[in-house]
């Protein structure tokens, strides 16, 4: 992160003012900042959930019906966690 005070700064206008002026500046910018990050915490729950999403409609693509045995021995149709990301990814997971 680039600085922007230099030792001029503090020398020219002294370091009571600088510090002064950088409280200030966290003060109008906290709310904002605090919201930015509100913000982004709901972003990624909902791209977390939209990830789960598409990772469950693939699987139903690749494994039809997958769901409906989950009482199985192995808990998917029959299906090893390593068959279902073979048939989703191309490969094991």
């Amino acid at each position: 992160m680039p600085n922007y005070l230099t030792e001029r700064d503090v020398q020219d206008y002294g370091s009571d003012l600088v510090n002064f002026a950088q409280r200030a500046a966290v003060h109008a910018l906290s709310p904002h900042l605090q919201q930015i990050e509100q913000d982004n915490a709901a972003l990624r729950q909902r791209l977390a959930v939209e990830a789960r999403h598409r990772l469950d409609q693939q699987v139903e693509a690749a494994i039809p019906n997958w769901r409906d045995s989950t009482s199985t021995p192995t808990g998917t149709n029959g299906c090893s966690e390593s068959t279902i990301c073979q048939a989703v990814c191309g490969s094991s997971c």
